[in-house]
């Protein structure tokens, strides 16, 4: 007979609910999800497993990957990115949204003071959702209850994805002797408990045992709204890739060694071949990488570069062609139709139009194109991207924004500035821990603010040469690399 000490299956096993597809995956999820297989499975436990949405098994980093249950109704777009997404970003949408803008995104004059919160409750009881997509998607995840054995953990990423399973199943997973973690890579904002989101996700907060924030701003936020019993509250300091982005680097040098060429888009052609033409020739570069979305704030990027460039050109003439190059990658640019009461939808073609005059403005200075995913290895092409440019990125609202730490471990020994929103969570933890001012912090939705800190880096850089590599070196080693924790915590 086998003691209970001796079996393998005995062992507890940490399982990491993921929202998405694990195959053809991009974005911040999937870098943590890369870290996490890449690290070593954290005491006590014997193994991990990650249950994903893809539809046949698979591994990530020699860890296996489980399918749910079979995907028998639409992906929940709809519900997601259209109604949950807009409250959990709910500044972004609002007060960090210019008047216009929301005019043109949510598409309703019949109701009055668009961009407040009020316009946006009003906008979804006149336009609502339907949640059933979002229920089907979640409830495959039940499957996860038959692998489970007391003393193990299952992680659930973003509590949002997978509402109606925790709020369905948690009770269960409790009385199983399963130990209940959430991690929130979104954020939790302001005024959350006068949403229909809020109504929906308290609740559901309040069924873990411990919730991990990328900043103690969330966990305060958060434990002012919920009521009774708290979950226990941590902080996480997810950590990048490292050597994935040591590795790409290395992988891509140079044009040439781009795979699967052929597998480009024309805009993605034409911007590698501007941005590997310019390493030699353009002395102040910038690159942009986030996707179309208010959260993102990619309407005050867009404006504070038309802004610089336009006062570039009144005091340098045509000189500045010569001088500046910008280079915008963004996922959701190669949508080509859009709902008209969807916000996500009609903020995509508002940002599209909005290159599209820029680009007539300035042709030549700002190159755009779709996202490099990791299909056929494009996206290893993003870190050799990054470096020696100046990042732009979050000026909206992000829980935490591994693109812009990836940006600055790649341009650690680099004389490039890193620009960032101050509402995105790897700035209010910097500034909470004394390493915000070794990058630009911007006030999150402002162009102009943009703009200032585009001449900030470029009078840097002509006028003291050097200074931005040292901040970088000091806040790649201080505050970047040291994050080593992963997806697995208990």
């Amino acid at each position: 007979m086998t003691s209970p000490s001796s079996n393998t299956d005995s062992k507890p096993t940490y399982h990491i609910a993921y929202p998405f597809n694990i195959e053809g995956s991009q974005g911040g999820l999937f870098s943590a999800a890369q870290v996490t297989t890449a690290s070593a499975v954290p005491s006590p436990f014997e193994k991990l497993v990650i249950h994903a949405s893809d539809s046949e098994p698979t591994t990530l980093n020699g860890v296996d990957v489980r399918p749910v249950a079979p995907l028998k109704t639409d992906f929940p777009a709809g519900p997601w990115f259209t109604h949950d997404f807009l409250f959990q970003h709910l500044q972004a949408h609002t007060e960090m949204m210019p008047p216009w803008l929301a005019k043109e995104i949510f598409r309703d004059g019949g109701i009055a003071n668009p961009g407040s919160v009020e316009y946006v409750n009003e906008f979804f009881k006149r336009h609502p959702v339907d949640f059933s997509t979002d229920e089907a998607y979640s409830a495959r995840y039940k499957t996860i209850l038959s692998s489970l054995k007391a003393g193990d953990t299952i992680g659930v990423q973003g509590p949002v994805w997978l509402m109606p399973f925790i709020r369905d199943n948690a009770d269960e997973i409790r009385r199983m002797g399963v130990k209940h973690v959430q991690f929130e890579h979104q954020l939790i904002p302001e005024r959350l408990d006068q949403t229909p989101l809020g109504a929906r996700i308290l609740p559901v907060y309040q069924k873990a045992d411990t919730i991990f924030f990328h900043t103690s701003v969330y966990a305060d936020r958060l434990a002012n709204m919920l009521k009774g019993q708290l979950p226990e509250m941590k902080t996480v300091d997810l950590g990048i890739d490292q050597q994935w982005l040591d590795a790409a680097q290395k992988r891509v040098s140079q044009l040439s060694d781009v795979p699967a060429q052929n597998l480009l888009t024309d805009r993605q052609t034409e911007l590698l071949e501007g941005v590997f033409r310019a390493k030699t020739t353009i002395p102040h570069k910038f690159i942009c990488f986030d996707r179309l979305d208010p959260m993102k704030g990619t309407h005050a990027v867009i404006g504070g570069i038309k802004l610089f460039l336009d006062e570039a050109r009144a005091q340098e003439g045509e000189a500045y062609k010569t001088r500046y190059q910008f280079a915008s990658i963004h996922e959701l640019l190669q949508l080509n139709s859009y709902h008209e009461f969807s916000p996500k939808d009609q903020y995509a073609r508002v940002c599209k139009q909005m290159y599209a005059d820029l680009q007539a403005a300035h042709p030549g200075v700002v190159l755009l194109s779709e996202s490099f995913t990791s299909k056929n290895g494009h996206r290893d092409v993003l870190p050799t991207l990054m470096r020696g440019r100046t990042a732009i990125a979050l000026l909206g609202q992000d829980g935490l924004g591994l693109s812009a730490l990836e940006a600055s471990y790649v341009n650690r020994n680099e004389d490039v500035g890193l620009i960032v929103g101050d509402q995105a969570g790897c700035y209010l933890e910097a500034k909470k821990r004394g390493w915000h001012e070794l990058v630009h912090g911007v006030t999150a939705g402002d162009p102009v603010a943009v703009k200032e800190a585009i001449w900030q880096v470029v009078r840097m850089r002509d006028r003291a040469p050097g200074t931005l590599a040292e901040n970088n070196a000091r806040f790649a080693q201080g505050y970047v690399i040291p994050r080593r924790d992963t997806m697995a915590l208990s």
